[in-house]
C-alpha cells in the first residue's frame, strides 16, 4: 500500500515538516506501507501562451515528462503518481486565511473532470452498456479504487478567523478522487520553519495522523473510519462552515462539501445545525456527484442551442481582448 504526500508550500517548511512527519510514522505502522510525496511549487507545467495546453488532461505514457515545444510538463507525472496511490496526504500552508494557490493551480491544471468519480463511473457503465456517446471514451478505472486521505493545514495566526477557510480548501482538492478523509489537522501559531518542532504536541498530533491514515489504507469510503479531532457538525466533512439562506425554516448548507440542514436551538440552549439524513447533496458523497452529473446532463442539453444564437453577441465581446493590457512574456512569445 503506498501513501503520497502533497506539500504545497515552502520546501522545508513548517506544513512540509508535518507532512514528512506524518509519512514516516505511516511508513513504521507497517512494512507493507511505502511512502513518497511531491512539492506542489516545483511542478512544471507549460505557460498558457502555447496554445491549447489547457484544452486537455495531460495524456498518460510510459515518459512521465513530456516535451511541449521547448518546455516540461510534469502533469502526465503528477496524475501518475496520485492514481498509483492508495493514500492521499495533503498539506498546505495557510496564506490570507486559505490554503496556498498552488494547490488549487495544480489540481485544476492536472485532475478536473478526468479524474471525477462519477464521470468516470457513468463512462464505464455506458460503455458496458453499449452507448454510443462513451464509445470512443477511455476512462481511467483506477480513479475508482479505494482511497483514504488526510489534510494538514499550517499558519503563522493563533486565531481562528486566519485560519478558517484552510480546511475548507483543502477538502476541495480531494473529493473528486472520492477519497475517504480520516483524519484532518490545523497547525496554528507556526510563523516559522523550526516553531512546529520546538512543541512536542504538534509532531506527535502529525504522527497520530500518519497512523490513523495507516489504519485505514484498502478500506472503501463506507467502510473507513473517520479518526480525526475535528468533529463539527456536518456528518461528512466534519467542519462547522455554513451558508445560512434566512428563509423561514431556518435553511442552511455546509459550505464544505453541500450538506444540507436547518438551524435550531438544542436541548442546551445553544443554536446549532441539524443535518438531514438525506446525504444527496454533499459533495463528497458518491450519490452528491451522480446529482452533479445529471445536473450537467440537463443543462447541457437545456443550453445547447445557446452557442449558435449567441454567436453575434459574443463576437462582439471579443472585440474587447483590445483593451487586454499586454504582458512582457506574450510579447517575448510572439517575437
Amino acid at each position: 500500500m503506498h501513501i503520497l504526500g502533497l506539500s504545497s508550500g515552502t520546501k522545508n517548511g513548517t506544513s512540509e515538516t508535518l507532512l514528512k512527519i506524518a509519512l514516516k510514522e505511516a511508513a513504521a505502522a507497517s512494512p507493507d506501507v511505502t511512502i513518497s510525496f511531491l512539492r506542489l511549487p516545483e511542478v512544471a507545467i507549460p505557460g498558457s501562451e502555447q496554445p491549447g495546453i489547457y484544452d486537455k488532461r495531460p495524456a498518460l505514457g510510459a515518459n512521465s515528462l513530456e516535451s511541449i515545444g521547448q518546455k516540461i510538463d510534469d502533469r502526465p507525472a503528477v496524475l501518475e503518481a496520485i492514481l498509483a496511490c492508495d493514500a492521499l496526504i495533503v498539506a498546505s500552508p495557510i496564506y490570507t486565511r486559505q490554503a496556498a494557490g498552488v494547490l488549487k493551480f495544480v489540481c485544476d491544471r492536472t485532475l478536473g473532470p478526468y479524474v471525477d468519480a462519477a464521470a468516470v463511473e457513468k463512462a464505464i457503465a455506458g460503455m458496458k452498456s453499449g452507448d454510443p456517446r462513451f464509445k470512443d471514451t477511455n476512462p481511467e478505472q483506477r480513479v475508482l479504487k479505494p482511497r483514504v486521505g488526510a489534510l494538514i493545514a499550517a499558519g503563522g495566526a493563533t486565531s481562528v478567523e486566519w485560519t478558517s477557510l484552510a480546511l475548507p480548501m483543502l477538502h476541495q482538492s480531494v473529493f473528486s478522487l472520492h477519497i475517504r478523509v480520516v483524519d484532518q489537522m490545523v497547525a496554528r501559531g507556526v510563523p516559522n520553519p523550526g516553531v512546529a518542532l520546538a512543541d512536542e504536541a504538534l509532531p506527535a498530533r502529525a504522527k497520530r495522523l500518519g497512523r490513523n491514515v495507516a489504519s485505514q489504507l484498502g478500506k472503501t469510503f463506507e467502510e473507513a473510519e473517520y479518526l480525526g479531532d475535528e468533529t463539527g457538525g456536518c456528518p461528512h466533512c466534519r467542519l462547522n462552515t455554513i451558508v445560512v439562506h434566512g428563509t423561514a425554516t431556518n435553511d442552511v448548507d455546509c459550505a464544505v462539501c453541500g450538506a444540507k440542514g436547518r438551524l435550531i436551538v438544542g436541548d442546551s440552549g445553544k443554536i446549532q445545525v441539524q443535518y438531514f439524513k438525506e446525504p444527496r447533496t454533499s459533495v463528497i458523497t458518491m450519490e452528491g456527484k451522480r446529482m452533479h452529473m445529471e445536473e450537467i446532463e440537463i443543462v447541457a442539453r437545456q443550453t445547447a442551442t445557446s452557442m449558435a444564437d449567441t454567436e453575434d453577441a459574443r463576437a462582439e465581446w471579443k472585440l474587447m481582448d483590445q483593451y487586454k493590457v499586454e504582458l512582457p512574456s506574450a510579447r517575448a512569445h510572439a517575437s
